[in-house]
């Protein structure tokens, strides 16, 4: 399944109202509907031809987060796709 299917299956609770600064990894997997290692492998992977582009993060220290306004315009950044499959007589 794809990202953007995951995301379209489990809408995420973007209210900035509402939301901390920063997030960690876990919560950003959670919001997404992702796995934590999807998270790891996109950034390792960087943009790759027909991957979807990680989401934006900051490294502090050894550590690696998420702002949560990077977030809300990722997942707005992300193009529909619609999948059209033949049906065989």
């Amino acid at each position: 399944m794809t990202i953007a299917k995951r995301i379209a299956n489990k809408a995420p609770n973007l209210d900035a109202g509402k939301a901390p600064l920063l997030l960690k990894e876990k919560e950003v997997a959670e919001l997404l509907g992702v796995s934590v290692s999807y998270l790891r492998k996109s950034r390792c992977e960087g943009t790759r031809k027909r991957k979807t582009p990680a989401p934006p993060f900051v490294r502090i220290d050894d550590s690696v987060y998420y702002r949560f306004v990077d977030i809300n315009a990722w997942v707005e950044g992300l193009v529909p796709q619609q999948v059209i499959q033949e049906r065989r007589a």
